[in-house]
C-alpha cells in the first residue's frame, strides 16, 4: 500500500530577495497639515496645559525653541489670539529660519541655532527682559553646556516672564519606539535631576510636574512620523536603521493590533521665573555704638521700661 503526499497548499513561500524604500512607508502629506504631528485630540490637550503652566496672555511676547517641523510654534498665534508674533527658535543651526520683524529693534538670525540666539540677544539691550514667555520643546539633551544657555535665556525674560521647559525623560517613556530608537534616546537623554540642577544654579525659581497626553492616531501615520525622523532622537538613524526599526515594529507590537495605536506621552514640565525679591530670606543686621558685633557673647540687650511697667517690676509685694 503506497501514499502520494502531493505538494502543499499553499506552497511555502522561498524569499530570494527584498528590498524596500523609506519613502514607502510614508503616506501623503494629508494628515500632517493644519495640526501637529500627534492629532488633533493630541493638540487640544497640549495647549491646555501651556496655557496652564505659562498662564498666556494675548499681548505677550513668546519665543518657541523647537523642532523646525513643529507645528506648535505655528499655532501658539492662533491658538491663544496673540497679537504679536510668535518668534520660532530652532534648536540647532539650520540654514533657514523664521525672521519676523522686531519694531525697534536689530534682525536677529532665527535659523542659527537656540545657543547662539540667545547668546546674541543677552548681548544687546533691545532684548534686556524682552520676552514674557519662552517655551523650549524637547531639545535640552541637544546642548552641552546648559547652564550657560540658561543663564542667557534669563537675560531675555521679563520680570513676571515665565520659561516653560518641556523634556521627555527616557526612564518614564511611553512612546511605540523600536529598541535601536530607544537606545540612542538613552545615550543622549539628559538625566531629570541634573536638568534641575542646571536650572537652580543660574538662580530660576522653578516648579515642575509630570503631564501624561494622550494620542490616538493611526499605525501608518506613526510609521510616517518615524520614517522622516519627525520623532526625539530618530534624527540620529540612518535610513537602514529606521527600515529595521519600522520592520521590528511591524513584526512585534503592531502586528497583531488593529488600524490605530494609543499611547501617553509623558511630558517633564517645568515653569521657572527669576528670582523674586520676595522670596529672598529676610536678613537681620545688628548694630552697635561700640562697632561690629562678633559673637553672641557680646550682644549686650537693654529695654527701655515706661513708669507704668517700673511700677510693676518694681512694685513691693
Amino acid at each position: 500500500m503506497t501514499s502520494f503526499l502531493g505538494p502543499e497548499t499553499p506552497r511555502p513561500f522561498a524569499v530570494i530577495s527584498e528590498s524596500s524604500k523609506l519613502a514607502s512607508y510614508a503616506t501623503e502629506s494629508r494628515s500632517i497639515q493644519g495640526q501637529s504631528k500627534f492629532g488633533v485630540a493630541y493638540d487640544k490637550q497640549l495647549f491646555s496645559l501651556l496655557h496652564k503652566h505659562l498662564e498666556v496672555d494675548t499681548t505677550d511676547r513668546i519665543c518657541f525653541v523647537g523642532d523646525g517641523d513643529d507645528e506648535v510654534a505655528f499655532f501658539l498665534h492662533d491658538r491663544f489670539c496673540l497679537s504679536q508674533p510668535v518668534h520660532h527658535v530652532s534648536p540647532l543651526p539650520c540654514h533657514t529660519g523664521i525672521q519676523p520683524d522686531i519694531e525697534g529693534a536689530p534682525v536677529l538670525r532665527f535659523g542659527i541655532g537656540a545657543e547662539r540666539f540667545f547668546a546674541e540677544a543677552a548681548s544687546q539691550s533691545a532684548y534686556h527682559s524682552y520676552y514674557d514667555k519662552i517655551v523650549m520643546m524637547d531639545c535640552m539633551a541637544l546642548y552641552v553646556n546648559r547652564q550657560r544657555l540658561l543663564a542667557n535665556v534669563l537675560r531675555t525674560l521679563s520680570d513676571g516672564g515665565k520659561l516653560l521647559i518641556v523634556h521627555r525623560p527616557v526612564a518614564v517613556n511611553s512612546l511605540p519606539l523600536f529598541r535601536l530608537a530607544l537606545l540612542r534616546a538613552q545615550q543622549r537623554d539628559v538625566d531629570v535631576k541634573t536638568l534641575l540642577n542646571d536650572i537652580s544654579a543660574v538662580g530660576m525659581e522653578f516648579t515642575w510636574e509630570l503631564e501624561n497626553v494622550k494620542a490616538l492616531m493611526p499605525k501608518a501615520w506613526w510609521m510616517e512620523l518615524l520614517a522622516r525622523r519627525r520623532i526625539s532622537h530618530t534624527q540620529y538613524l540612518s535610513d537602514t536603521e529606521i527600515l529595521h526599526g519600522l520592520r521590528e515594529l511591524q513584526e512585534g507590537v503592531f502586528k497583531y493590533q488593529g488600524p490605530m495605536v494609543e499611547f501617553f506621552d509623558r511630558l517633564f514640565m517645568v515653569t521657572a521665573t527669576k528670582p523674586s525679591v520676595a522670596a529672598s530670606l529676610a536678613r537681620t543686621t545688628r548694630r552697635s555704638s561700640q562697632g561690629s558685633i562678633k559673637s553672641k557673647e557680646e550682644l549686650k540687650l537693654s529695654l527701655l521700661l515706661t513708669e507704668e511697667y517700673r511700677k510693676l517690676l518694681f512694685s513691693k509685694k
